[in-house]
């Protein structure tokens, strides 16, 4: 029986005679996925643009789709009539006058502040609510994606099919 066993563990300088050593796998965390992205600017450029971005505007839109729902539900009414002003120029305004009285969600106001800058676009109003998702999904994506390994793999297939505009000399 010892013999066995040392056969087995006798050193070599083979590779096909020992086991491959294997690498401990990385534990990936959302503390080490945010320290890696502050690592570098570049990473917090692209994060702040291509995840913060979208999840502020998904998180907008849906809160001014929620707020639409309350209000339909409190007034029992079929859609949210008011006219809309959006957050961007009530804090533009110069003069206080635009939004003076008036409250985020409230439905007892006159008129609605919506957070979601293009909300009334009438293009865009019929899509708003797959758009939200479509914006959050993009974050989510963005966001695993950012500075992984596959990710990178995958850019540069993706470079690869344009071709190159230099010219050659």
């Amino acid at each position: 029986m010892s013999q066995q066993k040392s056969k087995r563990n006798r050193n070599t300088n083979n590779p096909y005679l020992t086991a491959p050593e294997r690498p401990e796998p990385v534990r990936i965390t959302f503390g080490s996925e945010l320290k890696r992205l502050a690592s570098s600017p570049w990473r917090v450029i692209g994060s702040l643009l291509l995840v913060a971005g979208p999840l502020l505007l998904a998180l907008a839109g849906g809160l001014d789709l929620a707020t639409g729902w309350l209000y339909t539900f409190t007034r029992h009414a079929p859609a949210d009539s008011r006219p809309t002003i959006s957050l961007l120029d009530c804090v533009a305004d110069q003069s206080k006058r635009l939004c003076s009285g008036l409250v985020w969600a409230s439905s007892a106001s006159p008129k609605r502040i919506v957070l979601y800058p293009w909300h009334g676009w009438d293009f865009l109003h019929q899509f708003e609510p797959g758009l939200f998702v479509a914006f959050f999904v993009l974050a989510v994506f963005t966001f695993s994606a950012i500075g992984s390994p596959n990710a990178i793999r995958e850019g540069k297939t993706i470079i690869s099919l344009f071709p190159k505009t230099s010219s050659s000399k």
